[in-house]
């Protein structure tokens, strides 16, 4: 996976279009996955570089809209101000989660996740959830009620100190969490896992 050609005015890719850099500014810096997200994927991408300078921090989330659709946008809160397209997208910006005209809070803070070489990930489960991940291991759920009959796209907001990111989407998992993912896409509903036939200690690794 690489990202869409449609992205912020500040951006500058590599030649592969798996980095993408901000370089001026604080703002300028959206970029969305190319393709949409396969059922229950976890779309990673990871820190490369932070100027201490800027404020604020990644932003990440899901939207169902086209990229070659949308206008051109500074920041998702634009986005979040647009009441033409703010239905779209469920995006984390801090410690709040925005979707439609309303801001819902987070537990974990996406600004206390990233710093350099973090990698941080989104994925939007059988079931709806989206849930967010740091370095591979699962951070918390974040929002219910998302579509998962409609293809949904990553916007990254390459924001404030974050400056360069990379798109990690073809590194090889370890067994232990491709088993994982592959029984999560097969199982819808998150409740179905205490049915398992397996110890307590799997049910929980499953549930992450």
């Amino acid at each position: 996976m690489k990202f869409h050609e449609r992205c912020g005015k500040s951006i500058s890719f590599s030649k592969t279009r798996d980095c993408a850099e901000r370089k001026e500014g604080y703002d300028n810096g959206i970029v969305f996955s190319c393709k949409p997200l396969k059922k229950s994927q976890i779309f990673e991408v990871k820190i490369d570089a932070i100027e201490e300078k800027w404020a604020g921090s990644i932003r990440l989330g899901v939207t169902t809209a086209d990229p070659n659709d949308l206008p051109y946008f500074r920041t998702v809160t634009d986005i979040h101000s647009s009441s033409e397209h703010n239905s779209m997208f469920w995006v984390c910006c801090g410690s709040k989660l925005f979707h439609g005209s309303q801001e819902f809070a987070i537990n974990k803070s996406l600004y206390g996740l990233s710093g350099v070489s973090d990698i941080i990930g989104i994925q939007v489960r059988q079931n709806g959830q989206m849930h967010t991940y740091k370095n591979g291991v699962h951070v918390e759920n974040v929002a219910e009620g998302l579509p998962v009959d409609v293809d949904l796209y990553v916007i990254v907001d390459i924001y404030g100190a974050v400056t360069k990111v990379s798109c990690l989407q073809d590194k090889v998992l370890s067994l232990k969490e491709h088993s994982r993912r592959v029984i999560q896409n097969i199982i819808k509903d998150e409740n179905d896992i205490d049915d398992l036939n397996i110890p307590k200690v799997l049910k929980v690794f499953l549930k992450l």
